[in-house]
């Protein structure tokens, strides 16, 4: 299986997530008035799709290390086409509810292996190069799928994106299925045993630098997720924007992430290193969120999304060597560091996500959890730059 087939096989299987988790965000609004339910129930379908994506892999974590990478994809493709369908047809939010806990379980595992077949064929230097320009494709699609799922939201309604998602479910299931070849070396049979898995995953979870990658990858995603979730509330209540028009300033995140990650393969990965692209980063999402603040003061919908735009620039840089380097610390784990990460991941996204459903769809509230994502991302990065860490100054090369 060629470099450049895997590539493509991985990426169709992270839209699997990508498309699922915010394509319906900015018609939130359309499903609560069409279920019948209140904001903060149409909330929960986004937040505990997350949670069972964080079960999903961990479960998959264990089992492809001893089935293998193939029929772990192809298991998780189908659940993702039942979950869809359960989605597609829900009559009430509780049934919606429980669709998006199905489709979150086969998503778990095929975005486990969309970085884990990377890892099984690619070296960490190749991984660097590869994630950059990856994380530009991994910031558009997330980024145009609520501008997609906005306008099919209004030409068809809010069954349209799951519609859409039901059949990109099917499409994923054929290529996994006959387009994919099994990519792992060598199987790990005491994966499978609850002692040796649960060793596995503490080793992993416990480790400091690895628990510091992933807060500010938790960070930046959560930051991104708040401005879906929540934004599309104040987009139509305070400001009076259209779901079109909430969904099209998306794409202004997007643009600043992606250019940030454009900059970092072209013109930083070999002259800067590792602390230094991470403490520019973090700079960024402090600018972004004192502009943020500014525009509560302002009540300026327009600064809020430059406020936002920053933070997702910054971001870019961050979860660029974030997410190569944490994925690296365990070689010879490949499987259940990936699962870890994802998991724990997941998790975090599912607690703001969570919050943000028991709190006021107001202003105030998106402000304040943009700054704690700040100050948690500072205190990460701040953990990474000290001088006696183990990989500090490290440079790209």
């Amino acid at each position: 299986m060629s470099k450049s087939k895997l590539i493509f096989v991985s990426l169709l299987m992270a839209t699997s997530y990508f498309f699922s988790s915010s394509m319906y965000a900015p018609g939130l609004p359309t499903i609560q008035a069409s279920l019948e339910t209140t904001a903060a129930m149409a909330q929960l379908s986004v937040s505990y799709f997350f949670i069972a994506v964080a079960v999903s892999l961990l479960l998959c974590g264990g089992l492809c290390e001893r089935f293998g990478r193939h029929p772990v994809a192809k298991v998780s493709a189908a659940i993702f086409v039942i979950g869809s369908a359960i989605c597609l047809f829900a009559g009430s939010i509780e049934v919606l509810i429980a669709g998006r806990i199905v489709q979150g379980l086969g998503v778990g595992g095929l975005f486990l292996l969309c970085r884990t077949v990377l890892q099984d064929s690619f070296s960490k230097q190749e991984m660097l190069s590869v994630l950059a320009w990856y994380g530009v494709l991994f910031m558009v699609i997330p980024g145009l799928a609520p501008v997609i799922g906005s306008y099919i939201d209004a030409i068809f309604g809010w069954r349209g994106n799951f519609v859409f998602m039901f059949l990109l479910s099917l499409m994923i299931f054929v290529f996994v299925t006959w387009g994919m070849k099994e990519t792992r070396q060598q199987g790990h049979k005491a994966s499978l045993t609850v002692k040796n898995a649960l060793s596995d995953y503490w080793m992993i979870a416990s480790h400091p630098r690895f628990i510091s990658y992933l807060l500010l990858m938790i960070c930046a995603n959560s930051g991104f997720m708040a401005y879906q979730v929540t934004g599309s509330y104040i987009a139509k209540d305070l400001f009076s924007l259209s779901t079109e028009s909430f969904g099209l300033s998306s794409t202004v995140l997007v643009v600043c992430s992606v250019a940030s990650r454009i900059i970092f393969s072209r013109f930083m990965m070999n002259r800067v290193t590792e602390n230094q692209t991470l403490a520019i980063g973090c700079g960024l999402q402090i600018m972004g969120f004192v502009v943020a603040v500014l525009s509560g003061y302002q009540a300026n919908f327009s600064l809020l999304v430059a406020g936002f735009a920053i933070f997702a620039f910054g971001s870019g840089l961050v979860t660029t060597v974030a997410a190569a380097t944490a994925l690296y610390l365990f070689p010879d784990h490949k499987g259940q560091s990936g699962a870890v990460y994802g998991a724990l991941q997941m998790a975090g996204v599912f607690a703001v996500t969570f919050v943000l459903s028991l709190l006021s769809e107001s202003l105030v509230t998106l402000i304040e959890v943009l700054g704690v994502m700040t100050v948690v991302s500072v205190f990460a990065c701040v953990y990474l730059l000290r001088p006696e860490s183990d990989q500090s100054a490290l440079s790209y090369q």
